[in-house]
Order: structure tokens, then C-alpha cells, then sequence
């Protein structure tokens, strides 16, 4: 269940990521049930910060959030991420992954 990526703290919801740069799509592929992290594609390289830029905009875009609301907190230079979402409650957040993850 891919709900078992996100966890609430105190300063919003945290979603545990396994991040594939370089990939040829952008977007979310699939859940890692082993790990408990959501899987995410990113075209851009694992360089100068590109790669996460990336990572901000699309989660920002797909959570319909300002930019400034999503925050790498852990793995800046990992495939293995933890992001901070603030702003949205965990219904909303789940139902805005829902779309692009599938049914929990």
C-alpha cells in the first residue's frame, strides 16, 4: 500500500521517494513495497542540483502547491529521498497522489 511512504510531523507530511534521474519520462512510476517508497522518473541529471529542481517542480505541480511548499529534508545527494510537504492535510494529499499513484 503506497500510503505507507507518508508519514505526518509536525511541520507537514513527509513522502519517502526512490528517484531514477535521467530517466526518458518524468512522473511517478509505481510503489517499492519492500522499501515503502513511491517510485518517481526524472528526465533531468543528478547534476548541480538539477535533478532535485525537478523533483520540487513536479511535486509542487502535482500537489498543486507553491514550489516553496515542497522541501528535500533528507537524500539532497541520494536516489533515496525524504520530502516535506506543507500546506495540505493527508486526505488531500493522498487524493492528489491518487490520481498519478492508483487506488491505496
Amino acid at each position: 500500500m503506497w500510503t505507507d511512504a507518508l508519514r505526518q510531523g509536525k511541520e507537514g507530511i513527509f513522502i519517502d521517494l526512490d528517484v531514477n534521474p535521467g530517466s526518458k519520462r518524468l512522473g511517478i512510476s509505481g510503489y517499492e513495497p519492500w522499501r515503502k517508497r513511491i517510485t518517481l522518473d526524472l528526465r533531468a541529471k543528478p547534476q548541480e542540483g538539477e535533478a532535485n529542481a525537478e523533483l520540487v517542480r513536479y511535486l509542487a505541480k502535482l500537489l498543486e502547491l507553491p514550489p516553496g511548499r515542497i522541501i528535500i529534508s533528507s537524500g539532497q545527494a541520494s536516489g533515496h529521498k525524504r520530502v516535506l510537504v506543507k500546506g495540505l492535510d493527508m486526505g488531500a494529499l493522498k487524493e492528489r497522489l491518487r490520481d498519478a499513484i492508483g487506488p491505496e
